[in-house]
């Protein structure tokens, strides 16, 4: 069986000590088996691919597809984040909301994503005050209470993460960025 169908992903079952495959031919909704960020909340498996955001309900066994015709702003979906019952995710064209619950869009009414919708975000982090987003246009952050966006660096860093106060991104280099946005 594995040898004519590359699993997609892989599910381990310790009651029943044994591991159970998912093939893209499980779902004509897996169209290709490249992922760019994965995430897990609850019963439910979240995959940024490149045509979408791809969902697998753990319970149920089902497989949906989240894509442009459901308004994300683009179908590269580069990383996603889970805060306060939404995912965010990172797209080509800016963040997009995604509900939890319903797996919709939720559209940007108040407009607090709208000045990154022409930026390509690679990788986002948060903490309880703010959110912390890399783009091909430099490193930002967004204050969850009032949505203000102000840039950080105009290094276009790839990957970042936020502990212990302090900023950690990688454009080649690693570099360490503190709170009162003073590089390192």
């Amino acid at each position: 069986y594995q040898k004519h169908h590359k699993p997609f992903i892989a599910q381990w079952y310790e009651s029943q000590n044994k591991w159970t495959y998912y093939t893209p031919q499980e779902s004509i909704i897996i169209e290709d088996a490249d992922v760019n960020s994965i995430i897990r909340i609850g019963s439910t498996i979240y995959f940024g691919t490149m045509y979408g955001l791809l969902y697998f309900d753990l319970y149920n066994e089902e497989w949906n597809l989240i894509g442009l015709e459901h308004g994300l702003n683009d179908a590269a979906v580069w990383d996603i984040i889970e805060y306060n019952g939404s995912i965010l995710l990172g797209t080509a064209r800016g963040i997009n909301e995604v509900s939890i619950v319903s797996h919709n869009v939720i559209p940007d009414d108040d407009k607090r994503y709208e000045l990154l919708s022409t930026f390509n975000i690679y990788d986002m982090a948060a903490d309880s005050e703010y959110f912390y987003i890399a783009t091909n246009k430099g490193l930002y952050k967004m204050d969850w209470n009032n949505g203000i966006l102000t840039n950080l660096s105009k290094k276009e860093f790839k990957n970042i993460s936020v502990d212990n106060k302090n900023i950690t991104a990688a454009d080649g280099d690693i570099w360490r960025l503190n709170y009162n946005d003073e590089e390192t």
